[in-house]
């Protein structure tokens, strides 16, 4: 039945709802659908008849793609091939930064979407994407998604990011609509950053009674749970599938999750700037990059493509964001390129990622039972435009320190919201220290780590001894 009310929503109600509103998402996801069948040579003609015309129209209607795109060698007449992109120097975070109102086109300025991503690098950015692209990138989502299993209809939960306190206000119409649509589509959020030891039992209980089929969460986070879930023998809904996304999680961790859930879990990876990038198919296998959306390319140090096992930055080019078009965008994420070991059995062309390296984030950790994932600060930090670059740290086990870099310096009600949303994520065991630097070291490996933590479970669990010792 809940299989036919997602038939009967996706024929009756959205297509018909998207023709209304002229949105072209189920355009491109019958597209989708076709595409992934094709064979890789069709692929890349596809992928470069859009990116000649994303570049041709760039050149003309953005001021920074004009200068760029004018120089001998980079002219769009000029890239004939997808080799031919690399001619482009690739743009990073910073860059973007600083150039982003010269890379905005001036037609799409009054009807853009803006969005704010915190950067899993610690470098905050805001960016634009015309209603086309976002067209795209829900396509994109549906198609990957429905890979797990998961289609808008069928009982699904995200365990994801709730809203940040003291972000844009959403009004009382926009709220409804939201509420409406969820219901509609089948959909529950519940917010990952209040998910603790307190918290599971209820979290759990809420996804039994909603008749959860399908779980959406983060991946780190998730494992977590599932070990809260094993200590302490809570009882988990039946669910079909799970979609793992924002953090990277090892193979043992994934075992982790589908043992303690029941059923098999599929890694994503995307990033706000440009969403899904690659996901697995229904075999599990190696990550299908989006090649309709996306030309992603994994670069050597010296700016060279990695072959086939090699591990390398991604770059990415979203073929259909004509708002402020990203071309050869330096996610600052690392991966290893799919080989001829990763050919999947599925039979789709697609190039593949046989894993993602670079996401790992620091969880930390507190004396009330909370972890929480370094993801949640790029979702916090890029509320607060006046922060150029940030770091967490947690030296200890009652103790968090966060360094920024400031473009300008906080009002007094932009630092008290700031330093009140971390204490009320962390909760009242930890001490929470906001200092401002002029700058934060890179590690080792030459790469920034948005959270560290030198707390792991055991220390927790001594600190907790020890405090119940000083009050025997």
């Amino acid at each position: 039945m809940r299989s036919l009310y997602a038939s009967l929503y996706e024929a009756a109600f959205y297509r018909g709802y998207e023709r209304l509103r002229h949105r072209t998402t189920w355009r491109w996801l019958d597209l989708l659908h076709e595409s992934e069948r094709w064979p890789r040579e069709r692929l890349e003609a596809f992928q470069l008849a859009e990116l000649q015309h994303l570049l041709a129209y760039a050149a003309t209607a953005s001021p920074y793609y004009r200068e760029l795109l004018a120089r001998p060698g980079l002219r769009p007449s000029e890239i004939r091939s997808l080799a031919d992109l690399e001619r482009i120097p690739p743009i990073d975070r910073e860059t973007f930064r600083r150039e982003s109102p010269r890379m905005l086109v001036p037609e799409h300025a009054g009807t853009a979407i803006w969005k704010s991503t915190g950067g899993s690098t610690g470098t905050p950015i805001r960016f634009a994407l015309d209603r086309g692209s976002n067209d795209w990138r829900t396509a994109a989502m549906l198609r990957g998604y429905g890979w797990a299993g998961v289609r808008e209809g069928l009982p699904t939960v995200h365990l994801w990011s709730g809203a940040v306190a003291g972000a844009k206000p959403v009004g009382r119409m926009g709220r409804l609509k939201k509420q409406a649509h969820h219901r509609l589509v089948r959909r529950l959020d519940l917010d990952i950053f209040a998910l603790s030891e307190d918290t599971a039992p209820a979290y759990l209980e809420a996804m039994a009674r909603f008749g959860a089929r399908h779980l959406v969460s983060y991946g780190k986070h998730l494992y977590h749970l599932a070990r809260m879930i094993e200590r302490r023998g809570l009882e988990v809904p039946r669910l079909e599938s799970i979609v793992l996304g924002a953090e990277k999680v090892t193979r043992e961790e994934v075992a982790v999750i589908e043992r303690v859930f029941g059923c098999p879990a599929f890694e994503t990876y995307g990033c706000r700037e440009v969403m899904l990038i690659a996901t697995q198919c229904e075999r599990r296998g190696a990550l299908h990059v989006t090649m309709e959306n996306l030309v992603v390319e994994v670069l050597r140090e010296d700016g060279t493509r990695a072959a086939p096992g090699e591990v390398g930055e991604v770059v990415v080019t979203d073929l259909h964001n004509y708002a402020m078009p990203f071309i050869r965008y330096r996610t600052g994420d690392v991966a290893r390129v799919g080989g001829p070991r990763d050919v999947c059995a599925c039979g789709r062309a697609h190039a593949t990622l046989s894993e993602v390296e670079g996401r790992i984030v620091d969880v930390l950790r507190t004396l009330d039972g909370r972890v929480v994932p370094g993801n949640f600060f790029p979702h916090l930090m890029k509320e607060f435009d006046a922060v150029a670059r940030y770091q967490v740290y947690q030296p200890a086990v009652r103790r968090v320190e966060v360094s920024v870099v400031l473009d300008r310096a906080l009002t007094q009600e932009e630092e008290a919201r700031l330093r009140g949303e971390i204490e009320r994520v962390l909760g009242p065991t930890v001490d929470v220290a906001i200092r401002q630097v002029e700058s934060i070291p890179l590690s080792a490996t030459g790469k920034h780590r948005v959270a560290i933590s030198d707390v792991r479970e055991a220390d927790v669990e001594r600190a907790r001894r020890e405090g119940e010792g000083a009050l025997a």
